[in-house]
């Protein structure tokens, strides 16, 4: 009799250390999915530059977005800053399909990338397009950074952008050939203004 009471006694000691530990499971399971929830619902950060928005005129401005854009990506994981720069290409203005020749595309990119440029009273104009949503991204950080700068300030742009990649680290989880997307990109448009800016 006392051998059951004893049993009886522990197993009712037991139900509330069973019954804790469900709690715990459920908690951290419904932390879990809300954690989920939002990682689904998170908005990624626009551009500083929005569509349609007046193009940049100075290194100034240019390093100053850049940075802040910098400052972005520096706190994403290597699947967010994918995130926004699939992002930031869809802010990215249409490219004209008529132009999309092979004289206009970019070597070396393994997605279709074309840029065109042209020229009004001594400042340089880019449009772009690539047909790959990473790139995409890449496409609309040269564009606003690059449209509206003279001709004198895009032949010293080069530095900001390697502090930008450094900084950002965004190249640093993407296989070679993604990662070296931007640069195949940047180099294009130096050619095709070189050729403008001899006209």
């Amino acid at each position: 009799m006392e051998t059951n009471k004893t049993q009886n006694t522990n197993h009712k000691n037991k139900q509330p250390k069973i019954k804790k530990e469900h709690d715990q499971k459920k908690s951290a399971t419904l932390k879990q999915e809300e954690k989920t929830k939002q990682t689904k619902q998170r908005k990624y950060p626009k551009p500083s530059v929005p569509r349609n928005a007046s193009p940049m005129k100075s290194l100034k401005e240019v390093q100053e977005y850049l940075e802040d854009l910098a400052e972005t990506f520096r706190q994403l994981s290597a699947e967010d800053k994918l995130h926004l720069l699939i992002e930031l290409g869809k802010d990215a203005p249409e490219f004209p399909k008529q132009f999309e020749l092979p004289e206009n595309r970019v070597p070396g990119c393994i997605s279709d990338a074309y840029f065109i440029v042209s020229e009004q009273e001594g400042t340089l104009f880019f449009q772009g397009v690539a047909k790959a949503a990473i790139s995409q991204g890449f496409v609309a950080i040269l564009l606003n950074c690059c449209n509206g700068l003279s001709k004198e300030d895009f032949e010293h742009i080069d530095p900001l952008f390697e502090s930008f990649l450094q900084q950002s680290q965004v190249n640093a989880s993407m296989v070679p050939s993604r990662a070296n997307a931007f640069s195949n990109m940047f180099t294009f448009m130096k050619t095709i203004a070189k050729k403008i800016v001899k006209q």
